[in-house]
């Protein structure tokens, strides 16, 4: 198996003619939606709210040195934008109309841009960046009817309609999946009609939407999650997803650049497996359950409480969250066993309960043995329960 830089070097100068758009080229267009082109000299020079470029003009040093601001692990797409440029594949490769908003007080992160490849229009948004208040933001989605990105991304998929011609598709990562999956459900009936495919790259799903809401559209809503995935499965009604195989786990699996591509395709097709892993599941019915047993507005207690506990730790990068999400909940329910406050003490009460319903539900699934989830049971014990 190999990610997208096998893919890359591989078939990085064969034409769409000589291998089709295929899955790896969704990829590429994903992965391209988190490079800082917006931090760039280009566009202290050129309007790229209202034109669109050739991509290759994006490779001038302060590109370079700014490029990862937006990644988690930086490096990797550092990787891929050097191998992409030398790619004569995407050496026509078009981007632009870029909207840009970051508004703290709303609690609203979103960038749309533009992408031209291969003759099609894809109208794309930024996912979650590093940043915690991005991350608050995705919190809010399991405790506000409609985020504000999601109008923002509605209203940019309107507005690039108005520009181009044709059929469109339409693309995001992680938060960004469940915000194009919204812009496409509340679009204009005419609008619907224009758009082909959405994918939805690990995108967590909606407080309010049930499965009805998606059934007439499942032919043109596309998700896809990796098998380790703790994103794409939370508040999400349906169980039609696609599932690739990751070559990390837990948070870390998010990342495109970690998404297998079969070597029998030569690195051009997903590499698929039927079923999520038993930790994603787990996770999956432990949150409904967590979300039905406190309600909403213990919910939003919960949420307020945590992220005020990581901006007070001075946390402001995602990647200091590590790549295991209850250890880390582990140490911070450590961190406050000694404080006394009643706030503090609801939010150990919290974290222990959704620890608990996690490993209920591990324990429940077939083939998982009581050996293997010991050691994380004990993490959240002596709690003062």
């Amino acid at each position: 198996m190999g990610t997208i830089v096998n893919f890359l070097r591989v078939n990085g100068n064969k034409t769409f003619k000589e291998v089709p758009f295929c899955d790896a080229d969704i990829l590429t267009i994903g992965l391209l939606t988190y490079c800082n082109f917006e931090g760039s000299d280009i566009c202290d020079a050129i309007d790229m709210k209202n034109r669109m470029v050739n991509i290759h003009l994006f490779s001038t040093l302060q590109t370079f040195k700014n490029l990862n601001i937006h990644f988690l692990i930086p490096k990797e797409i550092d990787d891929f934008y050097s191998l992409f440029l030398k790619c004569g594949r995407y050496k026509d490769v078009k981007i632009g109309y870029f909207k840009k908003i970051d508004d703290t007080q709303i609690c609203n992160q979103f960038f749309g841009l533009t992408i031209r490849i291969n003759h099609k229009i894809f109208v794309c948004v930024r996912g979650t960046d590093r940043t915690i208040n991005g991350w608050e933001e995705d919190f809010n989605l399991a405790l506000l009817d409609v985020i504000p990105s999601q109008e923002s991304s509605r209203i940019y998929l309107e507005e690039v309609l108005e520009r181009v011609a044709g059929q469109v598709y339409v693309l995001g990562h992680s938060k960004a999946g469940n915000l194009v999956d919204y812009a496409f459900l509340k679009a204009k009936p005419e609008s619907k009609e224009r758009i082909k495919i959405v994918y939805n790259l690990d995108g967590p799903g909606f407080k309010n939407f049930s499965k009805d809401t998606f059934t007439p559209y499942l032919d043109k809503l596309v998700k896809i999650v990796p098998n380790d995935d703790v994103v794409g499965i939370l508040l999400e009604p349906c169980d039609d997803f696609e599932i690739v195989v990751s070559n990390k786990t837990s948070i870390f699996a998010h990342d495109l650049c970690t998404w297998q591509l079969s070597l029998k395709s030569s690195y051009k097709n997903f590499n698929k497996t039927d079923t999520l892993t038993n930790n994603s599941i787990a996770l999956r019915y432990a949150l409904a359950q967590f979300i039905d047993q406190l309600g909403p507005d213990k919910v939003r207690e919960v949420g307020h409480a945590l992220f005020k506990l990581i901006k007070e730790n001075n946390i402001t990068d995602a990647k200091a969250f590590g790549s295991n999400f209850l250890f880390i909940m582990a140490r911070y329910e450590r961190k406050t066993r000694k404080i006394k406050s009643e706030e503090d003490k609801d939010m150990r009460s919290y974290l222990n309960l959704f620890a608990k319903l996690y490993m209920n539900a591990l324990l429940n699934l077939r083939n998982v043995k009581k050996d293997d989830v010991s050691k994380l049971i004990a993490k959240f014990s002596n709690t003062g329960e």
